[in-house]
Protein backbone atom coordinates (compact mmCIF):
# COMPACT_ATOMS: atom_id res chain seq x y z
CA UNK A 1 0.00 0.00 0.00
CA UNK A 2 1.45 3.71 -0.50
CA UNK A 3 0.52 6.63 1.39
CA UNK A 4 0.82 9.90 0.64
CA UNK A 5 0.48 13.37 3.02
CA UNK A 6 0.72 16.50 0.85
CA UNK A 7 -0.30 19.68 0.74
CA UNK A 8 -3.96 20.69 0.00
CA UNK A 9 -4.34 21.82 -3.41
CA UNK A 10 -5.83 25.05 -3.61
CA UNK A 11 -9.94 24.99 -4.00
CA UNK A 12 -9.55 21.43 -4.55
CA UNK A 13 -11.52 21.05 -1.08
CA UNK A 14 -9.98 17.56 -0.87
CA UNK A 15 -9.17 15.75 2.77
CA UNK A 16 -8.49 12.30 0.91
CA UNK A 17 -8.58 9.65 -1.85
CA UNK A 18 -8.25 6.03 -2.05
CA UNK A 19 -7.81 4.24 -5.18
CA UNK A 20 -6.32 0.67 -6.06
CA UNK A 21 -2.85 1.04 -8.41
CA UNK A 22 -3.13 -2.59 -9.13
CA UNK A 23 -4.15 -6.34 -7.81
CA UNK A 24 -3.14 -5.81 -4.37
CA UNK A 25 -2.35 -2.41 -4.42
CA UNK A 26 -3.72 0.47 -2.66
CA UNK A 27 -3.33 4.15 -2.54
CA UNK A 28 -4.32 6.28 -0.16
CA UNK A 29 -3.67 10.35 -0.32
CA UNK A 30 -3.91 12.60 2.69
CA UNK A 31 -3.93 16.28 2.43
CA UNK A 32 -3.44 18.88 5.30
CA UNK A 33 -6.45 20.59 4.39
CA UNK A 34 -7.75 21.07 7.55
CA UNK A 35 -4.48 21.09 9.60
CA UNK A 36 -5.40 19.16 12.65
CA UNK A 37 -4.62 15.82 14.10
CA UNK A 38 -7.89 14.53 14.44
CA UNK A 39 -9.12 15.18 10.94
CA UNK A 40 -5.76 13.55 9.80
CA UNK A 41 -6.86 10.37 11.36
CA UNK A 42 -10.36 10.57 10.86
CA UNK A 43 -9.49 10.89 6.71
CA UNK A 44 -7.02 8.30 7.48
CA UNK A 45 -9.68 5.75 8.81
CA UNK A 46 -11.97 6.77 6.42
CA UNK A 47 -9.96 6.15 3.58
CA UNK A 48 -8.64 2.77 4.84
CA UNK A 49 -12.79 1.97 5.12
CA UNK A 50 -13.00 1.99 1.49
CA UNK A 51 -9.87 0.04 1.19
CA UNK A 52 -11.74 -3.02 3.20
CA UNK A 53 -15.67 -2.20 2.90
CA UNK A 54 -15.47 -1.11 -0.90
CA UNK A 55 -14.87 -2.55 -4.68
CA UNK A 56 -11.23 -2.68 -5.58
CA UNK A 57 -12.57 -0.98 -8.53
CA UNK A 58 -13.75 2.16 -6.93
CA UNK A 59 -11.85 5.14 -6.45
CA UNK A 60 -13.13 7.57 -3.67
CA UNK A 61 -12.27 11.50 -3.94
CA UNK A 62 -13.65 12.65 -0.07
CA UNK A 63 -13.45 16.83 0.97
CA UNK A 64 -15.71 16.84 4.20
CA UNK A 65 -16.57 13.69 6.08
CA UNK A 66 -18.75 15.26 8.30
CA UNK A 67 -21.03 15.90 4.96
CA UNK A 68 -21.44 13.17 3.39
CA UNK A 69 -25.04 12.76 5.33
CA UNK A 70 -27.36 11.96 2.31
CA UNK A 71 -24.84 11.09 -0.26
CA UNK A 72 -23.36 7.94 -1.58
CA UNK A 73 -23.94 5.57 0.92
CA UNK A 74 -20.40 4.07 1.22
CA UNK A 75 -19.26 7.59 2.46
CA UNK A 76 -21.39 6.99 5.54
CA UNK A 77 -20.30 3.35 5.89
CA UNK A 78 -16.43 3.98 5.91
CA UNK A 79 -17.72 7.50 8.15
CA UNK A 80 -18.66 4.84 10.51
CA UNK A 81 -15.36 2.70 10.43
CA UNK A 82 -13.57 5.48 11.07
CA UNK A 83 -15.66 6.74 13.58
CA UNK A 84 -15.37 2.83 15.28
CA UNK A 85 -11.92 2.94 14.87
CA UNK A 86 -10.67 5.54 16.65
CA UNK A 87 -13.90 5.95 19.13
CA UNK A 88 -14.97 1.95 19.75
CA UNK A 89 -18.76 1.89 19.45
CA UNK A 90 -18.99 0.69 23.46
CA UNK A 91 -17.39 3.73 25.05
CA UNK A 92 -19.30 6.01 21.98
CA UNK A 93 -21.78 6.61 24.58
CA UNK A 94 -19.50 7.84 27.30
CA UNK A 95 -19.23 10.97 24.94
CA UNK A 96 -22.42 11.85 25.84
CA UNK A 97 -21.27 12.32 29.91
CA UNK A 98 -18.07 14.62 28.58
CA UNK A 99 -18.43 17.94 29.92
CA UNK A 100 -14.87 19.23 30.38
CA UNK A 101 -12.08 19.66 28.56
CA UNK A 102 -9.64 17.75 31.64
CA UNK A 103 -13.05 14.49 31.42
CA UNK A 104 -12.26 14.74 27.39
CA UNK A 105 -8.88 14.27 28.05
CA UNK A 106 -8.97 11.52 30.72
CA UNK A 107 -11.32 9.66 28.32
CA UNK A 108 -8.59 9.92 25.49
CA UNK A 109 -5.88 8.95 28.44
CA UNK A 110 -8.00 5.26 28.61
CA UNK A 111 -8.26 4.17 25.12
CA UNK A 112 -4.75 5.34 24.58
CA UNK A 113 -5.69 8.15 22.31
CA UNK A 114 -5.18 11.68 21.38
CA UNK A 115 -7.71 14.27 23.64
CA UNK A 116 -7.81 15.61 19.87
CA UNK A 117 -9.62 12.73 18.76
CA UNK A 118 -12.21 12.95 21.33
CA UNK A 119 -12.43 16.98 21.02
CA UNK A 120 -13.11 16.35 16.94
CA UNK A 121 -15.70 14.01 17.58
CA UNK A 122 -17.48 15.71 20.25
CA UNK A 123 -17.27 18.52 17.69
CA UNK A 124 -18.45 16.83 14.74
CA UNK A 125 -21.48 15.44 16.70
CA UNK A 126 -22.49 18.66 17.66
CA UNK A 127 -22.11 18.06 21.38
CA UNK A 128 -19.52 20.62 21.88
CA UNK A 129 -19.05 23.81 20.35
CA UNK A 130 -16.33 24.71 17.73
CA UNK A 131 -14.70 26.89 19.74
CA UNK A 132 -14.67 24.14 23.03
CA UNK A 133 -11.71 22.52 23.24
CA UNK A 134 -10.23 23.58 20.04
CA UNK A 135 -6.86 24.08 21.50
CA UNK A 136 -6.46 19.90 22.34
CA UNK A 137 -6.21 20.15 18.18
CA UNK A 138 -2.36 20.49 17.14
CA UNK A 139 -1.64 21.85 13.96
CA UNK A 140 0.15 19.71 11.54
CA UNK A 141 2.71 21.26 8.80
CA UNK A 142 4.36 19.49 6.16
CA UNK A 143 7.72 20.33 6.27
CA UNK A 144 9.97 19.83 2.95
CA UNK A 145 12.89 18.09 1.91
Amino acid sequence: MALEYVEEIKGARVAGATFWLGPGQAAILLSNRHKTEDVLFFTLFHEVGHLLLHGRREAFVDDEPSKHKGADPREGEADKFAANTLIPPNRAGDLAHLGTIAEARAFAEELGISSAIVVGRLHREGRWPWSKGAKEKRSLTIVGD
